[in-house]
């Protein structure tokens, strides 16, 4: 299924691309965001503030990271294609020009009825057509008329115009292998170096902003206590005995600490106090007792 996700991807970049054809803009800014969404690098945006995705991509379109990213991935090929297609437009749109008639009808009827005669008589019939089209032609060309040359215009248009479609295949082919050579080795590295330099040092750290009052860091923050067995029966407890002793026992990280706390905040006089491993009792009475005064 990711094999097929993956082809389904390439290609479908290949067809964008295709269809952008001499428009490189267009192509740059389908690899940037292509980079982006890889997941090695998608995983490091909205890490820190102001690496977003959309800061990302407006530090793409800059000139300096622009011409950084296709210095890269030289266009030769797709430049010389370019080139020999606006060459093809023009010669066909000055042919097209030079005649009176629509050369888009024109050749349309000539088309139809090709293929008119081509359906009810056959390939001979089809031969005997274009042979008489030849002689009517050549007595046009004889006669000098101007039926001949407009004729002959529409003709040139249509040829000149498939050498145009060609070009603009060749051109649509260009521009889809230096759209994956760009994504390749120019987008997809520079976007990845540029995330990581907007990140600062490590940008793979977790990072808690000074002003985040809870999560982490509030481990036991009011709102993450619950209510327990435990702790409504040391508050019984308390309730009833005017003095005395309460033992509280369990394991590391079950909540004793925590626990006390909470039953000191709501007493009116009461001090916590961690006892270490080994104290001299002497010591410790002292640090209790100026506990105690503050």
């Amino acid at each position: 299924m990711l094999r097929l996700q993956a082809w389904v991807e390439l290609w479908g970049a290949r067809a964008l691309d295709f269809l952008s054809g001499d428009d490189k803009d267009d192509i740059y800014h389908r690899c940037a965001l292509a980079a982006l969404d890889d997941p090695e690098t998608e995983r490091l945006l909205d890490k820190r503030e102001g690496v977003t995705r959309d800061a990302v991509l407006e530090r793409m379109r800059t000139v300096t990271y622009h011409r950084y990213a296709t210095i890269r991935c030289p266009s030769l090929p797709l430049d010389e294609a370019v080139e020999e297609l606006d060459e093809a437009r023009d010669k066909h749109e000055r042919a097209a020009r030079e005649t009176q008639w629509n050369w888009r009808v024109v050749c349309s009827l000539i088309a139809l009825g090709a293929l008119a005669v081509l359906i009810s008589g056959g390939l001979l019939a089809l031969l005997v057509a274009v042979l008489a089209a030849a002689a009517v032609m050549f007595t046009l060309l004889w006669r000098g008329s101007r039926a001949w040359f407009n004729l002959r215009q529409c003709l040139v248009a249509a040829g000149l115009g498939v050498a145009w479609l060609v070009q603009r295949f060749e051109v649509g082919v260009c521009a889809a292998r230096w759209g994956e050579d760009l994504q390749e080795r120019g987008t997809g590295p520079v976007v990845a170096d540029l995330v990581r330099h907007m990140l600062g040092d490590d940008p793979d750290s977790l990072f808690i902003p000074d002003d985040y009052e809870w999560g982490l860091r509030a481990p036991r923050a009011p709102g993450y206590i619950i209510e327990n067995g435990a702790r409504r029966q040391l508050e019984r407890k308390l309730t009833h005995l005017e003095d005395g002793t309460i033992a509280v026992c369990g394991p590391r990280g079950a909540g004793k600490t925590t626990l006390l706390e909470q039953c000191v905040k709501k007493a009116g006089f009461g001090v916590i106090v961690q006892a270490p491993a080994t104290y001299t009792p002497h010591d410790f009475l002292l640090s209790l007792s100026v506990q105690l005064c503050e």
